[in-house]
């Protein structure tokens, strides 16, 4: 395998694109390749170079096609909320939040993660800091969709990766193409999702890719302040995928009917902290904070995209009464094991 990196590593730095030709001997030796030296020197020329859209798309097409994939629950349409990671900006788990807020209003959600490789606190570390325990197989993921309308997918237990690619991704202090990919190959082959991207031009790359794939309506995100995700304080572009290809608009909390919030989110040092801010937000602790403002738009977006609100103000209401009704919190305690909720 130490021959086909270098090949593709210097592939790279000559400024050649990685095709649907490569993508399947490429994923092959990265996950076959022991050497962290070669996987840094990889990994370190494509983020020289860019990843662009079709990379996006073709890698992805192959991890899609090796992972274990989960049943949708009796044929629902299933929906999923994520970040790409990577971003300048670091705040806690929100989109984790948003899927338990999305889940008690009705939404089902199949919501894929990891552990962190960029951040602090990636989906899977703070879930273990809430206490729910995560399905390790495909039946017992599509029982949860089943039981409680919500599934954390995590990425370990249904794609074949390595460790030693694990432990490189976390060293190299920037994104790469598993950023991009990770988003978009959810087990549960989801019909909607909402995707936060680091940037614009990667916001973009994702849309494109996923046109490219097919089969999925979607909104790839980044924030005028550099979130992954929608904000609650600045505009955010809009990436809109449909089966007529990548529409392109930006958002403000005023489509939410809602003001701006007047601070920004606070950062959350890692999972244990992330875990008790969407604690404090779902138990209603936070109201027309940042934090709350944050979940709330987020959560309102996936609702909308799924076409349960007529627009993004009558979302957040939906979101809003989920939240309020204390329904956000009994989903929690619903799938958690903590006994402090």
């Amino acid at each position: 395998m130490a021959n086909e990196l270098k090949f593709f590593t210097k592939k790279l730095q000559l400024g050649s694109r990685i095709g649907y030709e490569d993508a399947d001997r490429l994923f092959k030796a990265l996950i076959e390749e022991k050497e962290e030296d070669l996987l840094t020197a990889f990994f370190t020329a494509w983020n020289a170079k860019g990843i662009d859209a079709t990379e996006i798309a073709a890698f992805a097409s192959v991890m899609r096609k090796q992972m274990i994939r989960v049943e949708a629950p009796n044929g629902k349409p299933v929906a999923d909320i994520v970040g790409t990671g990577g971003s300048s900006k670091k705040t806690f788990n929100v989109s984790t939040a948003a899927a338990i807020v999305a889940a008690s209003a009705g939404v089902v959600i199949a919501k894929h993660g990891n552990r962190a490789a960029t951040g602090k606190s990636g989906s899977v570390d703070v879930l273990e800091s809430l206490k729910i325990n995560l399905p390790r197989s495909a039946p017992d993921a599509t029982k949860d969709l089943n039981n409680h309308s919500l599934a954390f997918l995590a990425a370990p237990y249904f794609h074949r990766l390595s460790p030693t690619l694990a432990n490189v991704r976390r060293s190299l202090g920037f994104p790469t193409i598993f950023n991009c990919v990770g988003p978009i190959c959810n087990p549960a082959s989801p019909r909607f999702q909402l995707i936060g991207a680091r940037n614009r031009e990667t916001a973009e790359s994702i849309a494109l890719a996923l046109f490219q794939l097919g089969g999925i309506s979607a909104w790839v995100v980044n924030s005028g302040d550099a979130y992954d995700e929608i904000s609650a304080v600045e505009p955010s572009d809009v990436f809109e995928v449909s089966a007529n290809g990548v529409n392109r608009f930006s958002i403000s909390p005023r489509d939410f009917a809602i003001l701006p919030a007047e601070t920004f989110p606070p950062t959350a040092e890692g999972p244990q902290e992330s875990a008790e801010l969407i604690i404090s937000v779902l138990r209603c602790q936070k109201p027309e904070t940042a934090e709350e403002k944050l979940v709330l738009m987020n959560c309102a977006s996936l609702i909308f995209i799924t076409g349960n609100a007529g627009s993004l103000a009558e979302a957040y209401k939906i979101a809003e009464k989920a939240l309020r009704s204390g329904a956000a919190l009994n989903k929690l305690r619903e799938i958690s094991s903590r006994t402090d909720l």
